[in-house]
């Protein structure tokens, strides 16, 4: 049971302080925003450059 909580509290400190400066909550957004344009580009690529 000591594992657990040593790892819980390890995971929190993480989450809340984060690792080099970034915490979980700003890569989480980051990977988001990506995505987001990633499947943009994708539509811009299929639709506006296939009828030039």
């Amino acid at each position: 049971m000591e594992a657990i909580n040593s790892f819980k509290e390890i995971f929190l400190e993480v989450w809340n302080d984060g690792v080099f400066g970034l915490n979980a909550s700003e890569i989480i957004v980051s990977i988001i925003i990506f995505l987001i344009f990633y499947v943009l580009r994708r539509l811009f690529a299929r639709f506006i450059i296939r009828r030039l």
